[in-house]
């Protein structure tokens, strides 16, 4: 029986490593070179603690981070890439593409020009 009434203390944790979670302390440390700040896209929420791609070889763990750019309105670079596509008028572009086309078409039937296209994201 005196092999169960064995007192089991655990180590008091260190209290520099607990006041890196307090938030009553004062700021958060940030980790892994992202922004201390968190910001939000205003239209679609994405936050600025998502890294932008980079060569992986060249991370270390105190490089900061390339995240997510927000404009003076809290509107991600997306979201405007998005704006400007609808700005834009397909049946106009598709028409330049066919005047480039037929500025170098053949009339014998044999290949004219080679159209490289992607399918992007």
């Amino acid at each position: 029986m005196e092999k169960y009434n064995r007192k089991i203390e655990f180590q008091k944790k260190d209290e520099v490593f607990k006041n890196q979670f307090d938030v009553q302390k004062g700021k958060l440390h940030a980790k892994y070179g992202l922004p201390a700040e968190v910001k939000f896209c205003s239209r679609c929420v994405i936050s600025n603690q998502r890294p932008n791609s980079a060569v992986e070889f060249q991370h270390t763990a105190a490089s900061k981070k390339a995240t997510i750019n927000f404009d003076e309105e809290n509107v991600c670079d997306a979201c405007r890439a998005v704006e400007q596509k609808a700005t834009i008028s397909w049946s106009d572009r598709e028409q330049e593409l066919i005047d480039l086309c037929n500025r170098y078409r053949k009339n014998d039937g044999s290949y004219d020009c080679l159209v490289p296209g992607s399918g992007g994201k």
